[in-house]
Order: structure tokens, then C-alpha cells, then sequence
């Protein structure tokens, strides 16, 4: 149901704002998003722990039920250019977005881009950080949660600073050296890394450049992107930003398991030159991973900072 509602709920976040300043809109969510992935699960732990599993249940009906309320309150405003006789020209409409984006390819460049550059963020931080810091720490849940907790910090402070910050001049900038900053220091830091306070900088390092590209794109999008129009484009980019998604996850897995691993745990050369840079024994395979992919993501995002239709869309805002 996210394919329907994350388009529409990004339509309606346009209307809603009035002066145009997308960013700190954008900020504001990464914030809040960022706030919950960090207090939710310890709420809800503390709650299970001293009320049980039911207040938790009943938390989340009055919590939708919150939601519900607010969706029969608040009246975005209507399209001017709706109508009954507009809504019968279904097949003019069908064919719009598919015009728009022949218009701007600079559009359908910067989904690709993000999908490549969602593809190995995905390959590492969405499926083997955990095994990693837990292998390369002898288990220890504490390093655990501390790392993803400073990720979820650096998420926090990504959507402060972008939320009191001015409107970009260049948003493509902001999408793309942003995502390069954060291959770089973040992946890199953690796959060399080999304590917690290495694996925490470097969960601050990756999360906290996330809430600047997400405003960028979303800046790009609002300006460029006709009102009658942005679901559809909207839905578009879902489908084709995260379709590289659940590649990642499983490639992800299937390298760390059967090439990576295996091969740090050989006498290869090349195996003992990165074990003087991420270390022996499990889990540094996986590191080897991280500096992949923080070397490729960094490329992937100097191709879509350097793609001209991209740079384009900033003129025509």
C-alpha cells in the first residue's frame, strides 16, 4: 500500500507549503523520521517491559487513529485545473508524464543516478553492517545498538541542519556531493574501521549527508514538475529509485557469504594487502565490502553531479 500512499502523501507536502521552501519541509521529515527510527524502539521496549505487548498494541490504534483524524481536518487545496471534463481526456493525461519526461530527461537521469546510488548503499548498510559489527565486535549487542543509534543521531542532525538552513542555489549539488561525502567518509570509515568509536564516526559520516539529498531531489521535483502531474512522477520515481533495492539486499548477502568472506580467509596476495587495512578473521570480508562500496558510490555520484540534463533542471527553477 506505500506504492499508493508515499505519492500521494507527496503531493499533498507540496500544497501544503506555501513559500516554495521544499528544503526545510524535507528537513523537517528527515528529522522526525530520524527521531523515531532512534526513540521508537526504546519506548517500545521500556512499554513492553513494565505494561506488556497490549498498551503497545493500543498505542499503535490511537496513533492511527491520531492520523485518521488528521487526514478528515486537513483540506489541502483543490487543483484549479480539475474538473469533470478534465478528468474525461484519461487517455491526454495517461500520456502527459511520458511527454514531461522526454521534455526534461534530466528528470528520469537523476532517478537512475539515485538508483544506482541507492543500490550500493543497500549492498552494505541495509544487510551486512549488523552481522559485521557483531562478528567483528565478538558479538557484543552493545557496540550494536551504539553504532545504529549514532546512525539514527546523524539522520537527526542532517534534518536539523537542513531545516534551518537557507534554500540551496543548487540542489543538484546538494543531492550529489552530499551522497559522495557520505560514500566516502562513511563507507570507507567503517569498512577500515575497527573499534566502535570508528564504526560510530563513521554511522554519523554516512546518515547524517541522507536528509540533504533527499531536500535536494524534493527540490528539484516541486520546481520542475507540473502539480497535475507530480503523482504520477512521483509513483515513477518510487518504482524506478528503489527498484535496486531488493537487488542489493540479495546480491549483498550472496557476496558477503560465498566471495568475500572466503576470499579474506585466503593466503591470495591481494587478501593479506586489505587485511593490513580492515584486519583478520570474520567479518572482514565484509568490511572489504564497505570500501567497494564507498569507492563505487563515490563514483556513481561525481557521473550524476557531472550529467549536464541534471544541471539543467537547476536553470529552468
Amino acid at each position: 500500500m506505500n506504492a499508493f500512499q508515499s505519492p500521494a502523501a507527496a503531493v499533498v507536502t507540496g500544497q501544503l507549503i506555501t513559500d516554495g521552501n521544499y528544503e526545510k519541509a524535507s528537513g523537517l521529515n528527515s528529522f522526525s523520521s530520524n527521531l523515531i527510527m532512534v526513540t521508537a524502539p526504546v519506548l517500545s521496549g521500556a512499554l513492553v517491559g513494565f505494561f506488556g505487548v497490549r498498551l503497545v498494541l493500543a498505542l499503535d490504534l490511537l496513533t492511527f487513529t491520531f492520523c485518521m483524524i488528521t487526514l478528515f481536518l486537513v483540506k489541502p487545496k483543490e487543483n484549479p485545473g480539475t474538473s469533470k471534463t478534465h478528468h474525461t481526456h484519461a487517455g491526454r493525461k495517461n500520456r502527459e508524464h511520458i511527454e514531461f519526461l522526454k521534455k526534461e530527461p534530466g528528470i528520469l537521469y537523476l532517478m537512475l543516478s539515485l538508483a544506482l546510488i541507492n543500490f550500493f548503499s543497500r549492498l552494505t548498510y541495509e544487510n551486512i553492517l549488523n552481522p559485521m559489527i557483531l562478528a567483528r565486535s565478538g558479538g557484543n549487542a552493545g557496540v550494536f545498538g551504539l553504532v545504529n543509534s549514532m546512525m539514527g543521531a546523524g539522520g537527526i542532525i542532517g534534518g536539523i541542519m537542513v531545516a534551518s538552513g537557507k534554500r540551496a542555489k543548487s540542489p543538484y549539488k546538494m543531492i550529489y556531493l552530499s551522497a559522495g561525502i557520505s560514500f566516502l567518509l562513511g563507507d570507507l570509515t567503517m569498512g577500515a574501521g575497527r573499534n566502535v568509536l570508528a564504526w560510530s564516526a563513521a554511522g554519523i559520516f554516512a546518515s547524517l549527508p541522507i536528509p540533504f539529498i533527499m531536500a535536494g531531489q524534493n527540490a528539484l521535483l516541486y520546481r520542475t514538475v507540473p502539480e497535475n502531474i507530480q503523482g504520477r512522477i512521483f509513483a515513477i520515481r518510487n518504482g524506478i529509485q528503489y527498484s535496486t533495492v531488493p537487488i542489493g539486499l540479495l546480491l549483498g548477502g550472496y557476496l558477503a557469504d560465498y566471495v568475500f568472506e572466503p576470499f579474506m580467509a585466503s593466503d591470495y596476495t591481494a587478501a593479506i594487502f586489505l587485511q593490513s587495512i580492515v584486519g583478520k578473521g570474520a567479518g572482514s570480508g565484509m568490511a572489504v565490502m564497505f570500501l567497494c562500496t564507498g569507492l563505487l558510490g563515490a563514483l556513481s555520484s561525481v557521473i550524476g553531479y557531472k550529467n549536464r540534463s541534471v544541471r539543467n533542471l537547476t536553470r529552468s527553477t
